[in-house]
């Protein structure tokens, strides 16, 4: 999901708890996820006057959700389902799907309901993935994008699609770029895949072709050479034979 295919719904900010500040917190977190609701937080808090804080402590969380130190206070940003793990009580908000919870020192303080919009283009890359020999394996941050998630949107089976963890890697000194698409949405992915895969079966085919080629052609020339054929044997034939 891309940014324009992606809003804030509706913003609910519980009894006793600051608007600026639970925005502020949320943002900072979300953010600094670097997942596809990154944009929509960043817009929110410039709407609303406010700055991104210095995390300590930042992590992705298996369970679902991301964790943070703000200004001394533990900032839980997550699903419904990674709240509960956590021990924190959802009593005035109802569990939700696609929003995303904000819990400050153990107490729920505000949620926000997002609304994601499918694509078309996308809807046909993940039925190409389907149809593909490749074996996807979603590493995503944004802790809403499940299977569940993917097929009630998009109407479709995700059978075969691995959803690991959240992703948490972060690139090394050892790292090395692999490649770079530099246009949004899944489809220009899903091509590089398909088409890279192919591309590979081409070439590996031709190295083979090459090599049998070359073993047939040793063995034909030694034995025209073995039975004094060199009037088959010319440069002539040859060029035919490699072309």
């Amino acid at each position: 999901f891309t940014a324009r295919n992606i809003s804030i719904e509706s913003i609910r900010i519980l009894g006793g708890a600051f608007p600026g500040k639970v925005i502020t917190y949320a943002g900072s977190v979300i953010v600094s996820s670097g997942s596809c609701l990154a944009p929509v937080f960043t817009d929110l808090m410039q709407r609303n006057d406010c700055a991104l804080m210095p995390l300590e402590d930042f992590a992705c969380n298996e369970s679902g959700g991301l964790t943070a130190i703000i200004n001394g206070e533990e900032v839980l940003v997550g699903s419904s389902a990674f709240m509960n793990l956590r021990g924190v009580r959802l009593t005035e908000a109802r569990s939700m799907k696609d929003a995303v919870y904000v819990s400050i020192n153990g107490l729920l303080v505000g949620f926000f309901k997002i609304k994601y919009v499918p694509v078309q283009s996308v809807q046909n890359a993940l039925f190409a993935l389907l149809r593909t020999k490749i074996a996807p394996i979603f590493a995503v941050r944004d802790f809403n994008i499940t299977p569940l998630m993917l097929g009630q949107k998009f109407k479709m089976s995700t059978d075969g699609f691995d959803f690991p963890a959240m992703s948490a890697a972060e690139p090394s000194d050892y790292t090395q770029t692999a490649g770079i698409v530099a246009r949004d949405g899944l489809g220009p992915l899903v091509s590089v895949a398909a088409l890279g895969r192919q591309l590979y079966s081409t070439v590996r085919i031709c190295v083979i072709l090459a090599l049998l080629c070359t073993v047939i052609g040793v063995v034909l020339m030694f034995a025209l050479c073995a039975i004094s054929a060199f009037d088959s044997a010319t440069v002539g034939n040859l060029l035919v034979y490699m072309g």
